[in-house]
């Protein structure tokens, strides 16, 4: 998106590996909410997998861990 809460929101829906929620306007944006509106069970579906990802939004040392292995990778392409 073009904002910053937008480009969160967008991280945090890819970090969950629930991308196919993230939309590029507001128009889309209204297009699938009514999808799920209409969609029983594909809602339930983003439910479930929410609730069994949600422990990966406040996960510090994974960040960490992520984050240090980002600066070995950019560290070991030095000349």
């Amino acid at each position: 998106g073009d904002t910053f809460p937008s480009r969160v929101a967008a991280s945090l829906l890819n970090s969950l590996q629930l991308d196919t929620l993230v939309t590029q306007d507001l128009k889309a944006y209204a297009e699938r909410a009514r999808m799920l509106a209409n969609d029983r069970a594909m809602l339930n579906d983003i439910k479930i997998r929410l609730q069994s990802r949600k422990s990966q939004l406040c996960n510090p040392e994974g960040f960490v861990q992520g984050l240090e292995t980002a600066y070995i990778q950019v560290y070991n392409k030095i000349p």
